[in-house]
């Protein structure tokens, strides 16, 4: 069984309602991306460390329900959502590729593993301007963002 990392976009109008598990079950089958099992070393790119820190892709504040078996969906607000999609826009190519460190993400334990296999830094690339495109979109909108693993 693999962990897939999911974002959701949180229309703005919802974001006052998702103490309601109806309305968060309905945006984790929402609009968004999958980045599958790339969303552990994305947050090893963003933050330097595979299990600590926030990123684009995990932290933020936990629910009480619509728990996938990893752990509650995490939501970031508009403003939080904001200030990701700016620091996404300063994550360059280059400036992920600096970031790789294949030995360390392998002793770090970072998921899936295979670090150093150089076709993985360039799928995590083509994964981060995914998640670049989805937080400048969702930060135009206004909207917050669910997380999850699935």
């Amino acid at each position: 069984m693999s962990m897939n990392g999911e974002l959701r976009l949180i229309p703005p109008e919802l974001m006052d309602q998702l103490d309601d598990e109806a309305v968060v079950e309905g945006l984790m089958v929402g609009d968004g991306i999958s980045v599958g099992k790339a969303w552990n070393g994305l947050h090893y790119l963003y933050c330097g460390d595979g299990t600590a820190g926030e990123s684009a892709i995990s932290g933020g504040i936990p629910l009480d329900h619509g728990d996938t078996g990893y752990g509650p969906p995490q939501y970031l607000t508009p403003d939080e959502v904001a200030t990701y999609a700016r620091e996404l826009e300063a994550m360059t190519d280059d400036r992920l590729r600096d970031a790789y460190d294949a030995k360390e993400m392998e002793k770090e334990g970072v998921y899936p593993g295979g670090w150093d296999d150089p076709s993985n830094l360039e799928w995590l690339l083509t994964e981060a301007r995914s998640v670049r495109e989805f937080y400048r979109d969702a930060a135009a909108k206004g909207a917050g963002v669910l997380q999850f693993l699935s």
